[in-house]
């Protein structure tokens, strides 16, 4: 495994259309695992593959302490949402030390490799990644 080198805002990968994934090969397995060695090392909850420069739909996400319970997504999709809407916040590896409140639903359905139903802490995480892998970036404006 080897830890990747995470982009920074404004670098143009973060703002690209990340591809589906076709093959589901060895070099995707290595991704994977240099994905999550790299989102561990950041430290952070999750990582999406455009983050650190490759173009295909694909996030890891670990929510525990002690990095128990890795989830990887390939070619997710939100297909429901559904509670009230939960305050939490959030920051980002590619906007380090940035940290926004942010609602989000409290239940999230994703269809992925395999069908999950995330709940608790994971959807805002999830619905972040999402964000990322479909190139749409939170405007974050401040007051100087």
């Amino acid at each position: 495994m080897a830890k990747l080198p995470i982009l920074q805002y404004p670098h143009p990968k973060l703002a690209a259309k990340a591809e589906p994934v076709a093959d589901f090969n060895d070099a995707i397995k290595t991704l994977v695992n240099d994905m999550a060695e790299t989102m561990y090392a950041a430290p952070g909850v999750g990582l999406a593959a455009n983050q650190v420069g490759i173009l295909k739909r694909i996030v890891v996400i670990d929510i525990t302490d002690d990095n128990s319970d890795l989830l990887v997504f390939i070619n997710p999709e939100i297909i429901e949402t559904k509670g009230d809407l939960v305050d939490h916040e959030e920051g980002c590896l590619s906007l380090k030390g940035l940290y926004e409140h942010v609602k989000r639903p409290g239940q999230v359905r994703v269809h992925a490799h395999s069908n999950l139903n995330a709940r608790g802490f994971s959807p805002f995480v999830f619905n972040m990644k999402s964000i990322t892998l479909t190139a749409l970036f939170l405007s974050i404006t401040s007051a100087n």
